[in-house]
């Protein structure tokens, strides 16, 4: 057994994927730490993973609109992000993970690309670090470029491969370089070697990388992190659904369901607003009803008092649940709810703001299944003429026939399995496997049992 701690900052839905990483290395035998800022204590614990805290929570400044505002900036959401919310932290977070990894006597560390400090806490302890990376983007490769934020242009260019790979990922290069100042400060201070990659913060060449993320979103590349190959996605379950919600899936046809994510949201201010107010007047014209998540209660206090007839709004609900009852899904981007709204198998019309999430976007364009509008053009008209071209039958079956595949992958399972085979410790049983969603006639069941109180994740015996 090899004691592994995973080391991962960022909203719950970047912790998500960890957790269930977590729960099958452990079905597995090998004891696991989660470390993370201490505002996800609960989260973790809660799931039954032990936790350890690695960093500040997200600093005052970051918490004021004004400020989270910038975090969704296509030009300047990045660099806010590694000055104002990793760069001031990076002392703390290393002292605190190098105390975490020695005091558990940890073996291995995986970090997620949100906890650049990772490399440089295992550096410090002379212990392998490997990627986990949960999105394409993450690995900036030359020869499958991806659309970085606030270059949606490049989405056309991305065809010519190295042509155009090469020197962007020199100038992003650059630029996390002179964003991440206060890394490379530390890395002097503390006697490490300077960084030879900006982006992932390592020195040492990492023994494997994990792609936590499905091979139809991106094929592997030769100059991947750690000769990291795609596992499929990480899927730990949302939790219960609410009557209501369960009620309005029930009570008529399938939904657009519409979410620009808890983060986003807010974020998003006005924006979003204005976004879910375009998208519930492109769905009347089409005669779509519309369940929307408005990802926090304050979003949803902004809605309008009364919705339209055939609309549904809720601060949140399990996407694993509701996705395969949508017609289709409006949602940002996010790894998460991509994977989601993939396994789901429903056309998608996706709003991009910051981060990973044009370049999702673009790949899911890319293979027939979306299409994309960037936040400042979300008017009626085109939203309604995106969800028009949606619905069209080639849509709906490439969509579906995709979704079969990414639910056939088993991400935990693979990505245990190539842990294991670079740590030299045979697989112990198999994690167990998240179920599919239920059909439509087992969901009336599924949701009394959960609003009865039995809200444990819905997972299969080993």
């Amino acid at each position: 057994m090899a004691r592994i701690v995973i080391a991962a900052r960022g909203a719950q839905g970047d912790i998500f994927p960890f957790l269930a990483l977590a729960h099958g290395l452990q079905a597995r035998g090998h004891p696991v730490r989660l470390a993370a800022p201490g505002h996800h204590q609960g989260l973790i614990e809660g799931a039954g993973i032990g936790f350890v805290r690695a960093g500040p929570d997200p600093p005052r400044t970051v918490r004021q609109d004004s400020q989270r505002r910038l975090l969704a900036d296509p030009g300047r959401g990045e660099s806010f992000r590694m000055r104002e919310v990793i760069g001031p932290g990076v002392r703390q977070t290393h002292a605190e993970l190098v105390a975490a990894c020695r005091d558990f006597g940890c073996e291995l560390l995986l970090g997620s690309a949100s906890q650049p400090v990772a490399p440089m806490a295992a550096e410090t302890l002379g212990l392998p670090w490997v990627p986990a990376l949960m999105q394409p983007i993450a690995f900036l490769s030359a020869h499958d470029p991806p659309v970085p934020p606030g270059l949606p242009w490049l989405a056309g260019l991305v065809g010519l491969g190295p042509l155009v790979g090469r020197p962007l990922r020199l100038l992003a290069q650059a630029a996390l370089a002179r964003w991440g100042r206060a890394l490379a400060e530390a890395r002097r201070e503390l006697g490490l070697p300077p960084a030879r990659d900006a982006l992932l913060n390592h020195a040492a060449v990492p023994p494997f990388g994990l792609a936590l993320f499905s091979p139809q979103l991106a094929r592997p590349q030769p100059d991947w992190a750690g000769g990291a190959t795609p596992t499929g996605f990480c899927r730990w379950p949302g939790g219960a659904l609410a009557p209501e919600v369960a009620d309005f899936l029930l009570s008529g046809p399938a939904p657009l369901v519409a979410s620009l994510g808890g983060s986003m949201a807010v974020i998003g201010g006005d924006r979003s607003d204005a976004i879910y107010a375009a998208t519930i007047a492109a769905a009347g014209r089409l005669g779509l009803r519309v369940l929307l998540l408005s990802g926090s209660d304050a979003a949803q206090a902004r809605l309008p008092a009364r919705l339209p007839p055939g609309v549904l709004a809720v601060p949140r609900a399990p996407m694993d649940v509701i996705f395969p009852h949508a017609a289709l899904v409006l949602h940002h981007g996010g790894s998460g709810t991509t994977d989601l709204a993939l396994a789901a198998g429903r056309p998608m019309l996706v709003v991009p703001f910051t981060s990973d999430q044009l370049d999702n976007a673009a790949r899911l364009a890319r293979r027939g299944v979306a299409e994309v509008l960037r936040a400042g053009r979300c008017t009626e008209a085109r939203i309604a003429a995106a969800l028009a071209r949606l619905q069209r039958p080639a849509v709906v079956q490439e969509a579906a026939a995709l979704g079969a595949l990414v639910v056939a992958e088993e991400g935990v399972v693979a990505a245990c399995a190539v842990i294991e085979r670079h740590v030299g410790r045979p697989p112990l049983k198999l994690p167990p496997a998240l179920r599919p969603p239920p059909s439509r006639q087992a969901l009336r069941q599924q949701i009394l049992v959960r609003s009865s109180g039995d809200v444990t994740p819905w997972r299969s015996s080993d």
